[in-house]
């Protein structure tokens, strides 16, 4: 498996702006669905172990944070490209 093509798609191929622009955007989104899971868990079913996934701990959150905010920086270098 290509560790830059992960779902096999072969993205890997194609390096130009546009699908770098739609990988990290897709990346994002998915990225904040998780914290929005993570937030609705805790007000619907507070933690009762220390074995569940959800919701997530606070190092978890900040390391998403972390790299949405990273991604984002990405896109605008991006953005900033000829032909982007």
């Amino acid at each position: 498996m290509d560790p830059r093509d992960p779902l096999g798609l072969g993205l890997a191929n194609f390096n130009n702006c546009t699908t770098k622009l739609a990988g990290a955007s897709l990346a994002i989104n998915v990225i904040r669905g998780l914290l929005e899971r993570s937030e609705v868990s805790k007000r619907k079913h507070p933690p009762r172990s220390s074995l569940t996934y959800w919701p997530l701990n606070p190092v978890q959150v900040t390391g998403l944070h972390a790299a949405i905010y990273l991604l984002q920086e990405y896109t605008d270098t991006l953005s900033s490209e000829p032909g982007g």
